[in-house]
């Protein structure tokens, strides 16, 4: 499976968003979310970028804002348009050809927004932005409720349609449902109930940064997935590109421990994803209120001091010129930074036809993610 973001893209992607900025007329001109100023030059409304401060970015050469729920540099597709969706499927056509066995897709519940652009309400009350889930409160984005830049209705549409083109090649993804404390088991049972939307989406229940203590909490979360996604599947993990690994977070300092934990994990409704090395128990030092700070330094500008300076600290080198972070390891940890194999080239695959079978191992969810067909590319070394 590889990593599908579509929700967005580069501002240097070229042609897409070097046509889209250039004028309001061009053929592109609606492929991206634009909208004009209020007249006292302020965005279109309160949303917010995940990363900080207000998702609206001022482009000069359109003098409209666009959107953008992450960086500056990660403008916002606007799905409301069919070209876009059209051009997207054809990206994930792309890759069904050469053989892949399905998508991972990154943000899948920040596809679509409202297409009046209205006002997110705030958050209420209170005591709901300090959830073990939460944005870290350093961030105001876990002060509004997000049912207006995320988490549209729309969004099933476009999932539909990439489920059909998943179908003929027995393909199935993984959505990430991200940034929503308060629905996002509920979203992620909407995203995968039936057999017509997508296979599992991840949860986030697991990836927070309290230990799950005991049998009541664990009972606590399948009892709530139980009752807003009885139909959904879910993909439960420790750890993720987004937060630190579990082993550290939670002092895992002897492998009964981690090995307790991922028995438990086994055992859960809903698939299993190991993130990099996590069976080895390796820690990651790098706090997610660090990574926080770096990205919402790092939104006021590339050149950013503030977010040179938190690198720095977090890396130890004072003279580091660049904000690089490395990947640390500790001792005992088999995982490295230059141990990355050499991909080799992906042939193209010859399309299945729609009335091609094939043989599933039975399994909890193999109505929804059977034993898909490998793709024969040749292994890694």
């Amino acid at each position: 499976m590889i990593d599908l973001v579509l929700s967005h893209t580069s501002d240097q992607h070229p042609p897409w968003f070097a046509e889209s900025r250039v004028s309001r007329d061009n053929a592109r001109a609606n492929w991206y979310v634009w909208a004009d100023a209020k007249p006292d030059g302020t965005p279109p409304n309160n949303w917010l970028s995940i990363f900080g401060g207000s998702a609206w970015h001022w482009d000069s050469r359109r003098r409209q804002y666009y959107l953008h729920n992450f960086l500056t540099s990660q403008p916002d597709l606007n799905f409301h348009e069919p070209a876009v969706q059209e051009a997207l499927l054809d990206v994930a056509r792309f890759w069904l050809e050469r053989g892949v066995d399905g998508f991972r897709l990154d943000t899948i519940n920040f596809y679509t927004h409202d297409a009046q652009l209205r006002d997110n309400p705030a958050l209420a009350p209170p005591e709901e932005r300090t959830s073990a889930t939460a944005p870290p409160d350093v961030n105001p984005y876990g002060y509004q409720r997000h049912l207006y830049d995320k988490n549209r209705p729309e969004t099933l549409d476009f999932l539909r349609k990439l489920r059909a083109e998943m179908q003929p090649w027995n393909a199935a993804a993984v959505g990430e449902v991200g940034g929503d404390e308060q629905r996002g088991l509920e979203i992620m049972g909407e995203y995968t109930a039936g057999d017509d939307l997508m296979q599992m989406c991840y949860a986030f229940e697991l990836l927070s940064g309290d230990r799950p203590g005991g049998a009541d909490r664990i009972a606590q979360i399948m009892a709530r997935v139980a009752e807003v996604a009885a139909d959904g599947w879910a993909c439960w993990a420790y750890s993720n590109h987004d937060v630190q690994r579990h082993a550290s977070r939670w002092d895992l300092s002897g492998g009964a421990s981690a090995r307790a934990f991922t028995t438990l994990m086994m055992c859960l409704r809903g698939s299993a994803c190991i993130y990099q090395a996590r069976n080895w128990a390796c820690p990651r030092p790098m706090s997610p209120l660090t990574i926080c700070k770096i990205l919402m330094a790092l939104n006021s500008g590339p050149s950013s001091r503030a977010a040179m300076a938190v690198a720095r600290r977090w890396s130890g080198n004072s003279r580091t010129s660049t904000a690089a972070l490395p990947a640390p390891t500790s001792p005992g940890c088999r995982c490295s930074r230059n141990t990355w194999p050499t991909p080799q080239a992906w042939p193209r695959m010859t399309p299945p036809t729609r009335s091609s079978t094939t043989t599933a191992t039975p399994s909890p969810c193999a109505a929804r993610s059977p034993r898909w067909p490998r793709a024969r590319w040749r292994t890694w070394a």
